[in-house]
């Protein structure tokens, strides 16, 4: 509290993960077609959807933007989880 300062070293910080992992999915809300599109388009993902309940309803594994098939669900909210080499993301969906 003497009004002094000093500098400290500019020290570089690598991040272990290059590329953070995330998505997009749409439309939102979704009458029938969902796209997901995973930040990282050339590896696979493992795309699961739940119901309120947590029931496990779709499971696919994809590679880059891909169209899930809808239809079959009843209208409401259901969690998406995409999990990419151990890193897992979530989002939620309404479907009308």
């Amino acid at each position: 509290k003497d009004g002094r300062f000093s500098y400290s070293n500019v020290e570089m910080v690598k991040s272990l993960n290059e590329a953070i992992f995330s998505f997009i999915m749409y439309p939102n809300p979704n009458s029938g077609l969902l796209v997901v599109e995973p930040s990282q388009s050339n590896k696979p993902v493992t795309v699961s959807i739940f119901d309120q309940q947590g029931k496990l309803l779709v499971v696919k594994q994809i590679t880059g933007k891909t169209p899930i098939a809808l239809h079959h669900l009843a209208k409401g909210v259901y969690t998406v989880k995409l999990i990419n080499e151990g890193d897992v993301k979530t989002g939620k969906l309404i479907k009308e």
